[in-house]
């Protein structure tokens, strides 16, 4: 004997948030962590000057 729970019909999504530059939510923190976590698990390190290499990369390909 379950009872279920009738579900409600989703609304639409009429906007859209891009926090590019982590003026909203701070994200930077969280990406450090999960790119430091996964480096180490294969014995490697990512360093600043890495980082910044591939920043600008980014940068390059979007102008």
């Amino acid at each position: 004997m379950s009872s279920k729970i009738p579900l409600e019909p989703m609304k639409t999504i009429t906007h859209v948030i891009f926090d590019m530059d982590g003026l909203i939510l701070d994200t930077e923190t969280f990406y450090e962590k999960a790119i430091d976590s996964v480096t180490k698990r294969y014995g490697r390190d990512y360093p600043f000057e890495v980082k910044s290499n591939v920043n600008e990369f980014a940068f390059v390909i979007i102008d």
